[in-house]
């Protein structure tokens, strides 16, 4: 930076002013002392599996302590690594929310796991305001840009200057879900088999929509029942568990048996070679097709699988969100794809489960409801295509779904879309007691 009257060392932040902003806060004001409490709340929930925290200036030592739980306490540096950097990193962001502010962190996962980093991610998220600059090499971080739209990723490249190839400059590009970027940090798919237990499901719409159910589900326990809530916040992605996409059409490419070894000649991949207790997720749809099913039965236990109780994902969402982006996507296409239908035909749907259907996709559902009584077209104006009525353009939908979530946080999760988190939250438990 340029203007040293605004950027110097006293804007560099190393952990060593600790011990002096906790003595000034902690016997500051009320407000003061509330914030700290606040804080030592949140490195509780998102770093220390709900145990109570307490960070202490210890006046005899100008040393900050830490008191977990009910152990002893004790100086701050003899944490891990990888606790004593999480709360570096976010005790200045949290102490001043109350404005806006840039921080530049230079590799984030340093000394943490992959599980600590999301936390730490989702920390800034979740609870703080600011612009966050990271240069990273970690794939964990870059998965995040599936999950938040507030997350943009940019590569850059090195080139040398056509008109002078002795000169280079930096070329920015803009790579969100880029998959060439994974490839040139070395990422390999075995990269993400490390949690304690996977979650199958069909696509990246499915993980997705799961990922934000469960979100909702816990935002919920909080209120419902604290002490499930706790024990099921202290769960990190890609350290308890982690998804794995397995797309519907190759199930019958993956052999889930024990005796793998003893059936090579006509089996696939070994699941279990690569992945650790797994929890299975296939949309409904999955019953006409037996060969499928048979092989979900004969391999795998009936805790290690969930047929859903509807088509697809997708019949688990909200009325009030589908009918939302509905509108919105009607209103962007073109007049000769709506001719045929009637966007204010949307508020006949009354019933809250009219969209939870064993056979036929929420895209043909729409069509039915929102086709004029005159018109004869056989053209779809949501579904993709005049079979079993998927949603056209599905990842797109779903990004505008996630979307939506984010900005409507009063939106209640479905009964089914409760009971698969229930599922999900059981079985990641079993998996890490």
């Amino acid at each position: 930076f340029s203007d040293t009257t605004k950027f110097n060392s006293k804007n560099i932040i190393t952990g060593e002013c600790l011990y002096h902003e906790l003595k000034i806060h902690l016997l500051g004001e009320p407000e003061q002392r509330d914030l700290i409490k606040n804080y030592e709340k949140k490195l509780s929930q998102y770093f220390f599996d709900n145990e109570p925290v307490s960070l202490i200036p210890k006046h005899d030592q100008d040393v900050v302590n830490i008191k977990i739980g009910k152990d002893q306490q004790f100086p701050i540096s003899q944490l891990g690594d990888g606790l004593q950097q999480a709360i570096i990193l976010t005790y200045e962001a949290f102490i001043k929310k109350d404005k806006t502010y840039a921080f530049f962190v230079e590799e984030p996962e340093l000394h943490m796991h992959a599980g600590m980093v999301r936390q730490l991610m989702n920390f800034y998220l979740n609870e703080t305001p600011h612009y966050y600059f990271f240069t990273t090499h970690s794939n964990h971080l870059l998965d995040m840009a599936d999950e938040s739209d507030q997350v943009i990723i940019q590569k850059f490249i090195k080139q040398s200057k056509k008109d002078d190839e002795k000169q280079f400059e930096f070329k920015i590009y803009r790579c969100d879900r880029d998959r060439d970027l994974l490839a040139s940090l070395g990422v390999r798919p075995s990269s993400i088999y490390l949690a304690n237990c996977t979650i199958w499901v069909e696509g990246i719409t499915d993980r997705l929509y799961i990922t934000k159910y469960m979100e909702k589900y816990l935002a919920e326990l909080e209120n419902s029942n604290e002490d499930l809530y706790k024990k099921y916040r202290r769960f990190m992605p890609n350290y308890h568990y982690t998804f794995v996409e397995y797309a519907g059409s190759n199930l019958v490419h993956w052999c889930f048996s024990d005796n793998y070894a003893d059936q090579l000649e006509d089996k696939g991949l070994s699941a279990k070679a690569v992945a650790s207790e797994m929890l299975l997720i296939a949309d409904g749809d999955i019953q006409g097709k037996a060969d499928r099913v048979q092989i979900l039965r004969k391999e795998l236990k009936t805790d290690n699988y969930l047929i859903l109780d509807c088509k697809e994902t997708e019949n688990t969402l909200s009325k009030d969100s589908i009918v939302r982006v509905a509108i919105q996507r009607f209103n962007r296409m073109k007049s000769k794809t709506k001719d045929s239908y009637d966007i204010s035909l949307i508020n006949n749907i009354t019933d809250e489960n009219y969209f939870d259907h064993k056979e036929v996709g929420i895209g043909k559902l729409l069509d039915i409801k929102l086709k004029k009584p005159s018109s004869k077209t056989k053209q779809t104006l949501f579904a993709d295509g005049t079979g079993v009525g998927t949603i056209k353009y599905k990842l797109d939908f779903c990004r505008e779904i996630i979307k939506d979530f984010d900005e409507h946080t009063d939106w209640k999760l479905t009964p089914k879309a409760k009971q698969l988190c229930e599922r999900i939250y059981k079985h990641i438990e079993k998996c890490n007691s």
